[in-house]
This record gives structure tokens, C-alpha cells and sequence, in this order.
């Protein structure tokens, strides 16, 4: 008979050591040659426990923890598959102290199902509202949430209700649900643990609430700092597409919503547009250098005074310094390319795409010397390592254009 085993999957057991401990359970079920089901769980929230390691039985699910990777050996000489004594037993996980007299709403499904099967989703009330919402009215939907009396979870703790219905009665061709899942306030997890511990669930709310008020568009704004979060939520979001619960036609309804995940690159900053509005230290590129003049017509695009951006005079005369100097903490922005920004391990947020060529005159082009350096260029090789940097297509490399022609493509 095969066992469940569930070891946690959240950030804050990660850290713990929880990986490493779902390892060394299927190492030591296929060396004594014991069939078991290893599923990765959210976190129940008793971080003093994690590695929280849960076993299935007849009579519900049996905690051992903190599990350390040293522990697993003695677990399976104790017979923990079947709920055997232990050091780290705990007994029945639900009668834990910690958990046995709570009442869990937002965190029912958060330590018991796996965040992104849309299967654990399913079998745990989930989409349940979806599929209600579909067979009612916008204005009806709003009223409910109204009448339930839901409140946002910041400290105005405005009706949510009074949200979408401004929304719903507001007209416009296009609109959107934004989550604004920053949770930039010191010291604050709840929003953490709810993207990466059950995804399904603000993927099912957001949907609900674009079908309300009439968007087709939802984005999660996601500090970059939640790589696991960002992780869990847009595998969440492909299980849902695959599913039907995304995309068009809803559940097979007439309703069409997509969403995606927009990863912030600290400071709330997720354009150019934001660097005259916040009071972040930016890092230039030299005065003459054709990074600063492309940066200078896309200021002048978009109505940025150059003026207002702190920093702005500081420069740097390679991708590379701007990056180092961003790393060193010396400046939270700068402008410059994807390969340096990875380089130095920084968030990049593309903005624009940049041609490079080699100007020379038809007298040259028939040189030796630069007939081995086209032939360089044109090369497979050279296309394969210039392709592994990030940010670069190499696909027309080498190709010889006239001035008419690049300026007509």
C-alpha cells in the first residue's frame, strides 16, 4: 500500500531545510524499498515545527517535526508510515495545540493540500464560487459581496463591495483587477503565505471579481523579493488556463479573463515612468554615450523631466559599472543592458530593444581584414555564444544591409 508523505513546500520551511528533508524521505523509502507518495504542502504556520513532515492514515494525518534531515533514518525504523512513536511525534496534526481550537477561513486549505493542484483545489471547496458567480448577474455578484460585509485586509478596512461596484458602474471600454501584492510593510507575511501556500485561491478571487465589474484583465504585482510566491503563482496560473478556469469561455461560460504575474523590481518601480515619481537614487550613463541619448528620447517621450529624477547627473561609463554601482547599494536604479543587470544578480524590467550595427563604406566592406571579420560574425559559433548572453538575438548577425534599408525595415 502506498503512503502520503507531506513535507512543506513554503518559503519559511524551504529555509529550514524542508527540500532537503523530502529528499532524504525518497531516498530512504527506495533504498528499504517502501512505496510512498511524497506530496509538497503548504505550511500550517508553526514555524518552531518546520520541517513539519505529515503521514497519512486511516485515523488522519500524524506530525512529526521538526524534521531534520538526520531524523529520517530513526523515522522509518519507528514505522512513521504508520504513525509510529517517535522523539517528533506529535500525534493527530489537527489536535495540535496550535491548531486545534482555530477557526481557519482565509488559511483553510494553507498546510493541507498542495498549492498548485488544481486536483487538491477541487477536492477542498475550491472554484465553487467561480462556478456560482457564472450563473449570476454582475450586479448581482456585487451585492453579495456587499451584503456579506467583506472588508479589505490593510488598515482602512474598506468594503470591498463599495470597491467593485464604483468599478461596475464606472464606463469604460477596457478594465482591469490589479493585486497589488507588494506587502511592502515590515514584518508582515500573511499575503506571502497566502500566494505561495494556496495561488488557486486569489486566482479564483480575482476572476470572480473581473466577471463583476467587467475586466478581462487581471495582473499580480509581486515583489521580487517572493521568488517562491511568483513561483507558485504562475504555475497556479497555467494549472488554471489548462483547466478552463482562465482564459476564454470560463468554465465554458461566456466569460473571458487572463491573468498574469508582474514581478516588481523593488521601491514599487516598474517603468520609466516611475522614476520621476519616486525618491529613488538613480545611477546615469555618461553624457554622449548612446545609452544616455536613448535614454534621453524615451525621458522626452514620456514627459519625464530629467530634473526631477535624483541621481541623474551620477554616472558610470560602462552597463557594467551601472550595475556594480546598483549592487554595491550606492543607487536603487539605473538604465542599461539585461546581461550586466544578470551578471550582478539585479531585477531588470525590459523596455525597449536596441540594434547595433558596423558602419563602413562600400571601399572597405571589400577588405580582407573585414571579410574575416564578417565571416566571423555570420559563423554558427559566434551566433551560439553571443545567444547565451542574456538579452541578445543573434539571428541576423552578420547580415549586410545598405543605409536605405535600415532605416525603411
Amino acid at each position: 500500500m502506498t503512503v502520503t508523505v507531506y513535507v512543506p513546500c513554503d518559503s519559511s520551511a524551504i529555509a529550514l531545510g524542508a527540500d532537503d528533508v523530502a529528499q532524504a524521505i525518497t531516498q530512504q523509502a527506495q533504498q528499504r524499498g517502501v512505496a510512498i507518495n511524497l506530496k509538497r504542502n503548504g505550511s500550517r504556520g508553526m514555524f518552531s515545527l518546520e520541517p513539519l513532515v505529515e503521514v497519512a492514515t486511516p485515523n488522519g494525518r500524524i506530525a512529526y517535526g521538526p524534521v531534520d534531515v538526520d531524523d529520517v533514518a530513526s523515522l522509518f525504523d519507528a514505522d512513521f508510515l504508520n504513525g509510529g512513536a517517535h522523539k517528533l511525534l506529535h500525534g493527530l496534526t489537527e489536535q495540535i495545540p496550535f491548531l486545534k481550537n482555530q477557526e481557519r477561513l482565509t488559511f483553510m486549505r494553507i498546510g493541507v493540500t498542495d498549492p498548485v493542484s488544481i486536483e487538491d483545489y477541487l477536492a477542498h471547496e475550491g472554484y465553487v464560487g467561480l462556478r456560482r458567480a457564472i450563473t449570476l448577474s454582475a450586479p448581482d455578484i456585487v451585492q453579495e459581496v456587499l451584503d456579506s460585509g467583506l472588508r479589505g485586509r490593510g488598515g482602512a478596512a474598506f468594503p470591498t463591495g463599495i470597491k467593485w461596484k464604483t468599478v461596475l458602474n464606472t464606463a469604460s471600454a477596457t478594465k482591469y483587477v490589479v493585486c497589488n501584492a507588494d506587502e511592502g510593510d515590515s514584518g508582515t507575511f500573511s499575503d506571502r503565505m497566502v500566494m505561495e501556500n494556496d495561488p488557486l485561491m486569489l486566482i479564483e478571487g480575482m476572476t470572480i471579481a473581473g466577471i463583476a465589474v467587467g475586466a478581462t484583465q487581471g495582473y499580480i504585482y509581486v515583489r521580487s523579493e517572493y521568488p517562491h510566491a511568483i513561483a507558485a503563482l504562475n504555475k497556479a496560473i497555467q494549472a488554471a488556463y489548462a483547466n478552463g478556469f482562465l482564459g476564454r469561455q470560463i468554465c465554458g461560460s461566456g466569460f473571458h479573463f487572463d491573468l498574469e504575474v508582474r514581478k516588481g523590481a523593488g521601491s514599487y518601480v516598474c517603468g520609466i515612468s516611475d522614476l520621476g515619481k519616486n525618491q529613488l537614487n538613480f545611477v546615469n550613463r555618461q553624457k554622449g554615450s548612446g545609452t544616455r541619448m536613448l535614454l534621453e528620447l524615451i525621458l522626452a517621450k514620456n514627459h519625464i523631466d530629467p530634473n526631477q529624477i535624483n541621481g541623474y547627473d551620477t554616472t558610470e561609463l560602462t552597463h557594467s559599472a551601472v550595475a556594480a554601482f546598483i549592487a554595491s547599494g550606492m543607487a536603487e536604479v539605473g538604465f542599461g543592458v539585461q546581461t550586466a543587470a544578470q551578471r550582478f544578480g539585479l531585477d531588470f524590467i525590459p523596455l525597449v530593444r536596441e540594434r547595433y550595427f558596423l558602419a563602413l563604406s562600400l571601399a572597405a566592406l571589400n577588405d580582407p581584414v573585414m571579410q574575416h571579420v564578417i565571416s566571423v560574425l555570420q559563423s554558427a559559433e559566434y551566433r551560439e555564444e553571443v545567444n547565451r548572453l542574456a538579452g541578445y538575438d543573434a539571428t541576423e548577425t552578420g547580415k549586410i544591409l545598405s543605409i536605405s534599408e535600415i532605416f525603411n525595415r
